[in-house]
């Protein structure tokens, strides 16, 4: 007898693999996961920059507003007590001081009522404001605790110049004809003064006024002065100064549009998509000569 049992089958088990839509559908949520995933980079990378930019412009305003700061205490410095104000500072014309070597003729101002402080109203093609200080001190001896710009002592009968080079972007300071680039991307810079007017107009009696209202103040001062009546210098009455800053990234494309500027009433826009700034700081002159100084210079 025979134990031969044939195996039986009760069917056939078929076995299949995805379908082609099904496929699809795993690439298409696959793909936007990796979209997602690539955004998220793209958007961290973004913030970082943005961090990044943002501290490295306050960075350079703090060391432009610590700078300025520092040297502006300088104006109208005489640590000689034997000296009057007009032997420590006194009148110079243009030919006298030194400039660096292509200083336009048009920046090339005096001292020639004994100031020891003195501006110039300026802009660049965009017309954003790039004004100039001029200013004098007398500093005699070795002192290491007055510095000048570029570090080194201040010295006697030193003239300091503080001016944006719009070729570079970068705020330059003149020390005695000396030219130093303090820092990079420095695009405007617009200077008010605080002038002591007391006298003149009791109703506003410390007036805020740009480098061209006092050069027209005084203009006509001098038009109307007498031989008993020396014409009024309001340079001589400056007791603050006021000083507005615009600067920019290092960096390009950290905006995603280019943005508008306005700066102190003028509106630019600038290219490259960078970030602006703006920041501003005030000085109180610890020098000034004091309210009746400019009635003591003669023309």
């Amino acid at each position: 007898m025979s134990n031969y049992h044939p195996i039986q089958y009760s069917g056939f088990k078929r076995h299949t693999g995805f379908t082609l839509l099904e496929l699809l559908i795993a690439l298409f949520l696959g793909l936007l996961l990796i979209a997602g995933v690539i955004q998220l980079y793209l958007s961290s990378k973004q913030a970082f920059r943005s961090q990044e930019t943002n501290a490295q412009i306050q960075d350079d305003a703090r060391f432009v507003i610590d700078t300025i700061i520092r040297q502006l205490h300088h104006s109208g410095l005489r640590n000689n007590p034997k000296e009057s104000q007009g032997e420590a500072f006194p009148e110079v014309e243009a030919d006298d001081l030194s400039f660096p070597s292509g200083w336009p003729s048009a920046w090339e101002i005096d001292f020639g009522r004994g100031q020891s402080i003195i501006g110039q109203d300026g802009n660049n093609t965009d017309g954003i404001p790039q004004d100039r200080l001029y200013f004098r001190s007398q500093a005699y001896g070795e002192d290491d605790t007055l510095t000048n710009c570029s570090g080194g002592n201040l010295g006697g009968g030193s003239t300091t110049i503080f001016y944006i080079d719009d070729a570079t972007k970068s705020l330059q300071c003149v020390f005695n004809g000396s030219r130093i680039s303090l820092v990079n991307n420095v695009v405007g810079m617009d200077i008010s003064y605080k002038v002591d007017m007391v006298e003149f107009s009791p109703d506003n009696p410390q007036a805020l006024m740009t480098a061209t209202q006092i050069e027209e103040y005084n203009t006509a001062a001098a038009a109307a002065s007498t031989a008993f009546l020396r014409p009024r210098n309001l340079w001589n009455r400056v007791i603050g100064v006021k000083i507005d800053f615009l600067l920019r990234s290092q960096n390009t494309n950290i905006t995603t549009e280019t943005q508008s500027i306005n700066f102190n009433g003028v509106t630019a826009t600038p290219d490259e998509n960078r970030l602006f700034r703006t920041f501003s700081t005030a000085v109180m002159l610890r020098n000034s000569p004091g309210v009746n100084s400019s009635e003591l210079l003669d023309d």
